[in-house]
């Protein structure tokens, strides 16, 4: 797993669309106005929680604080849960 820059401000993709249920979200990506249903994504309450954090303003690092009191979480463990999600959106096109 690649380590992450607290630094950095990431964007979400224009090729995904994006639906809430419940407490999780559900990621479809877009190509030439064609949903792809074989590669949806479905973000579970904290991956959505993360996602939903992703603006284009907030750094890392500010979604990892926001993360440690919302959930009242231990700050390495919400940094191994960002760096996860991150890597894996990342690599599957979901962020920028």
């Amino acid at each position: 797993m690649n380590k992450i820059n607290l630094n950095v401000v990431y964007k979400k993709s224009i090729d995904f669309v994006e639906k809430q249920i419940g407490n999780e979200t559900v990621l479809v990506p877009i190509s030439d106005n064609i949903a792809d249903m074989n590669k949806v994504f479905t973000l579970n309450e904290v991956g959505t929680f993360i996602y939903n954090k992703i603006n284009n303003k907030n750094s890392v690092n500010d979604i990892l604080s926001t993360l440690t009191e919302e959930y009242e979480v231990d700050k390495a463990i919400a940094h191994n849960d960002i760096e996860q999600f991150i890597n894996h959106a990342l690599s599957k096109g979901v962020i920028l």
